[in-house]
Order: structure tokens, then sequence, then C-alpha cells
């Protein structure tokens, strides 16, 4: 029994003398975690930046850089409906490359505007409702068409701005 009291003390003296003052970080986060976090929401601050990062929509990132659309996406809150590359191969993707030189600039802010919702428009399965778009157009949207066009529970919110997917064109 003496030796179990000795052993006790031995380790109650040991814990006692360590130094607790230093408080020692836990939870796993590093100077470069932080670091990465501080550059990612500097990335992500509006959609824009964050479609140049996602390479599932680089056609449709790409147009709307060359719109006029572009400065008003990087300073304003705004919905962006967004298809994929792979839906715009399964539409047609020379339609949308045709709307590329510059002097088809207006069917190209047109098709863009038509995409856009001012503000953050947050989409929930079922709902019935009607919004407005950039250009002033009245969309429907009923479940989980928007005239006639699937939205997707895929969407992304940045500092400004949101992305919902969509599994077609707006007309």
């Amino acid at each position: 029994m003496k030796k179990k009291r000795g052993h006790s003390v031995w380790i109650f003296l040991a814990l006692w003398s360590c130094d607790f003052s230093d408080p020692v970080d836990l939870s796993g986060v590093d100077k470069e975690w932080r670091e990465y976090q501080i550059r990612s929401k500097k990335r992500e601050a509006n959609i824009l930046a964050y479609m140049k990062s996602d390479v599932e929509v680089t056609v449709w990132t790409s147009l709307l850089e060359l719109s006029t659309w572009r400065d008003s996406l990087l300073e304003r809150d705004y919905t962006v409906l967004t298809p994929s590359d792979a839906v715009l191969r399964k539409v047609g993707l020379q339609t949308f490359q045709d709307l590329v030189p510059a002097g088809r600039r207006k069917e190209l802010n047109a098709c863009m505007g038509r995409h856009l919702i001012p503000g953050r428009f947050q989409y929930r399965e079922g709902m019935d409702t009607t919004i407005r778009n950039a250009l002033g157009e009245n969309i429907h949207i009923h479940g989980n068409q928007i005239q006639n066009v699937e939205l997707t529970n895929l969407t992304h919110e940045c500092e400004r701005g949101n992305m919902i997917r969509i599994r077609g064109v707006l007309n």
C-alpha cells in the first residue's frame, strides 16, 4: 500500500509542477488554416469570384464576364440561375458561343439578364411564386420548375450574391 500512495503523491506533484499558464490550442486551428480561411472568404466575396472557381460552370461564367452585368455582379447582390457546361452542351453550346463576338453584346446581355434575379432569392422545393429578373420580366416558379426548366437544390451563397443551378436555359 505504501507504494501506491507514493506513486499517487509523485504523480500529483508532477502534475502540480506543470506550468499551464500558456493555454494550448486544442481546436486544431493553426495559423496556416486561419490564413486559408481568410483567403477563401476573400476569393468568394462575390458570386462571380465563386463561379470562376467552379469548373462545372466555366462557359456561363465567361459569358457573364463579357456581359454588361459583370460590374453589377461585383457590386450588388444577385441570384444567378446557372446552367452547367454539361447542360449547355446538351441544349446546343454553339448557340452560346455565337454570343461572344462584340457585335452580339445586346443579345448576350439579354440572355444573361434573364438568368439574374436582383437580391438574394432563396429557392425552396415545392414553392409557387412569381419573381422578377434583372430585365424586369416576371418568371413563375412552380414546384421545381422555372419556365419549364428544372431548378436544383445545388446552391452556393457568397458575401455578395448566390447561385442556383438549373438544368436548362431560360428563353
